[in-house]
């Protein structure tokens, strides 16, 4: 499966590394370029963008760090919006839903 991921901090960068160890075709971005490395040596696929996430997989998935955060990502320039009939899945242990109600 493709897969993207936005976010690789404490919580997102295992939850990639296990969707790399069981075969995914992963594609990831993050703002910090340690972190992006670090899944890239796993395996990944580095994104420039969350645009270039979204344009490249069907399923993408962000682990961030605040929904402040999850509202930058959602309405960067250009927006990461899949095509229809693809899905963003929040996996955000705070409240990324109402930033993501606000689009």
């Amino acid at each position: 499966m493709d897969i993207g991921f936005i976010g690789l901090g404490h919580m997102g960068f295992p939850m990639a590394r296990r969707l790399i160890e069981a075969n995914n075709r992963v594609v990831a971005f993050d703002t910090h370029a340690e972190a992006l490395d670090g899944v890239v040596a796993l395996g990944a696929q580095a994104a420039s963008s969350p645009k270039e996430v979204a344009d490249l997989v069907e399923t993408v998935m962000t682990s961030l760090p605040s929904p402040q955060a999850a509202l930058d990502v959602a309405t960067s320039a250009p927006a990461p919006t899949p095509p229809s009939g693809r899905m963003i899945l929040s996996l955000e242990k705070n409240n990324a839903y109402n930033a993501y109600r606000q689009l």
